[in-house]
């Protein structure tokens, strides 16, 4: 444990000289410019069963290392309010005062009335007894290892967010049977963990009464569930209860309890959470060349959860929220389009629960291991992934990702918000009454489980749409075009100038290395005989020739996202629109076509061409010679 202390610097050097003498402290040489000792603890009633024992390395000033500070005062009460105001905070360390006997008795009052935070001991130097000095020091080792403020804010009266959070992990883990309350067996084990014995039932029963009587006292009813049985709302008011008496006898008792029983659901002292850095940074991942995705470990771990879950589009009512959401909604709740987002709240299928953890395990793979820890995921977070190679580095051959993620290209009213949700939805779509409106923020839709080239060839589809205003911003974003696989280019079959749209933005996505395209035409239903019906395109090349001319797959695809009268049903390729996705992300080299150079650029190249050719005449030409 690392102490810092600051203050009056003759006080700080008459403490340390103090120490040295103090029967609890064996002297040490200072270690980077402090002093190091051990300090022996006597056993606290039926708490230890041996004595502890804590290594204490004490530091001058305020060392960015330090678990605890000791502030040594003797000026004015407006020292003392001063260094109040700024230890208020509940992300402070815990600390200790040592006032010295000359202080005025109004500091000493001010400190005193804040005797009972939890992370605060006050004192006098020179101690009045050894009694007093061991107490400080107890006091810091208890606010380092049991640290109250990390979980309750004192000036603040309530929980702080990792206290919350933990809380409601504490009370998920005991959930066995994860209905959303504990029953009797259930809040047994609990208390149970908050004790150094088992608790017997006498003991459950006066806990309960004391919540059911707390309960009638607030006039609320959501402390017990129909079934009897206590939710979570009633074990966040009795550690309340616990926290908040901080001058009770046993407050010290309960709250090591109560962090005893953290640290065994996996919560970590230092931030509350029950993952640590090390957790998030020892991933084995080549940014640049490789990306994530969820392995069969992951898989099965994510139904095991989703399984367990009585009602699992309700799970995120009781789960533990984290720092990276908000409470109460899944990681892909700000996606719009995935299944359980803001946008599409309704319930969702184990398929598509899965599925959305797949695309968030490309995205952000730390959400997979933040999560995984809440739900007791104690094993390697590597086993959660596997390793695939980025679109730029995968070989033709090579085992595509289980999620695609494809870019919808094509001027406005083209029918791409349409298309989106049809592919994302499996049913027609209806003709919009109230106009068109344009799209006005990234859109995002999954497509769980499509068929690839192979029968057994399972992917995630996700489509990507983006306002107009951001699409040449993002396609000259290479962090975020490593990510796409194929790019969708779509246009109007029955607008004559829809595909001039694609034309002009098309080299941008000719410049991107091993990017395969396809092009997609839109409103088939609105064409009385398919190609035949085709009008021209007010562009100065046709679709077919620009196709031809940049060595794109023709004819395109025609789709129709609403229901096509029965003589266009044979060209409607709206239902195998995946599979030839997955042709497109297998099999790159056949859908990867060239940017059109302009007459210049040819010239040029051909006068350089024609250079080459020139000075290799001449260098033949003077060897012979020379011959």
């Amino acid at each position: 444990m690392n102490v810092g202390v600051s203050g009056d610097p003759t006080g700080v050097k008459k403490l340390i000289q103090f120490l040295g003498l103090c029967p609890c402290v064996s002297n040490r040489a200072p270690a980077k410019g402090g002093w190091a000792g051990s300090l022996r603890f006597e056993a606290e009633e039926e708490v230890d069963d041996e004595d502890l024992e804590a290594a204490v390395t004490v530091l001058p000033g305020k060392p960015p290392n330090a678990h605890a500070m000791v502030y040594i005062l003797s000026g004015t009460a407006d020292e003392c309010s001063a260094l109040a105001a700024a230890q208020t905070g509940p992300k402070q360390a815990p600390f200790a005062v040592v006032l010295s006997t000359d202080s005025p008795s109004e500091a000493y009052d001010e400190w005193e009335q804040r005797f009972n935070e939890s992370r605060f001991f006050l004192g006098t130097f020179p101690a009045s007894s050894e009694e007093e000095l061991e107490g400080l020091w107890w006091s810091l080792y208890h606010a380092v290892e049991h640290p109250a403020h990390v979980l309750w804010d004192r000036p603040q009266g309530n929980f702080t967010s990792v206290g919350w959070r933990a809380v409601q992990r504490l009370f998920w883990w005991y959930d066995e049977d994860k209905d959303g309350a504990l029953d009797d067996a259930e809040f047994a084990n609990l208390l149970t963990a908050t004790r150094a014995v088992e608790v017997s039932e006498e003991e459950v029963e006066e806990t309960r009464h004391a919540i059911e009587e707390q309960q009638a006292q607030l006039k609320i009813s959501n402390f017990v569930s129909l079934a009897g049985h206590l939710t979570n709302y009633a074990i966040l008011s009795l550690c309340e209860s616990w926290l908040a008496a901080a001058d009770h006898e046993d407050y010290w008792q309960r709250l090591r309890g109560l962090w005893k029983a953290l640290r065994e659901t996996g919560i970590h002292t230092a931030n509350g959470n029950p993952w640590s850095p090390s957790d998030l940074e020892h991933i084995e991942l080549d940014p640049v060349s490789e990306m994530l995705q969820l392995s069969f470990c992951g898989v099965e771990f994510l139904s095991g959860i989703y399984d367990g879950a009585p009602t699992p589009h309700d799970l995120w009512k009781f789960t533990p929220s984290t720092q990276m959401t908000s409470a109460g909604e899944p990681p892909w709740a700000y996606v719009s389009g995935l299944p359980g987002s803001r946008e599409h709240p309704a319930p969702y299928t184990k398929e598509a629960f899965v599925s959305s953890w797949r695309f968030i395990t490309v995205c952000k793979h730390q959400h997979l291991v933040v999560f995984a820890r809440c739900w007791g995921y104690d094993d390697d977070p590597n086993r959660l992934f596997v390793r695939k190679k980025k679109r730029e580095y995968r070989k033709t051959d090579e085992e595509l990702p289980n999620v695609l993620q494809c870019l919808l290209l094509g001027s406005p009213r083209c029918g791409k918000t349409s298309l989106r949700r049809r592919l994302a939805s499996s049913e027609n779509c209806t003709h919009a009454e109230d106009g068109y409106e344009p799209t006005k923020e990234h859109s995002i839709s999954l497509v769980p489980r499509s068929t690839g080239t192979e029968e057994n060839d399972l992917f995630d589809l996700v489509l990507h749409e983006i306002p107009d205003k951001l699409v040449a911003t993002l396609l000259k974003d290479k962090t975020f075009m490593s990510h796409i696989d194929a790019v969708l280019l779509s246009y109007d079959g029955d607008d004559v100038y829809s595909f001039s749209y694609v034309a002009e933005k098309y080299p941008l996505v000719a410049r991107l290395k091993k990017m395969p395209a396809l092009l997609v035409m839109t409103k088939v239903d609105l064409l009385g005989n398919g190609l035949s019906a085709l009008q021209d395109q007010e562009y100065s090349v046709q679709p077919h020739e620009f196709a031809k001319e940049r060595c794109l797959c023709w004819p395109p695809a025609m789709v129709s996202c609403y229901a096509p009268s029965a003589s266009l049903k044979e060209v409607n390729d709206i239902d195998d629109l995946p599979v030839s996705i997955a042709m497109l992300c297998r099999y790159p080299d056949d859908y990867i076509g060239k940017e059109s150079r302009s007459l210049c650029c040819r010239i040029g190249k051909l006068c350089a061409l024609t250079s080459v050719l020139a000075g290799a005449a001449a260098g033949v030409y003077s060897l012979t010679r020379r011959q």
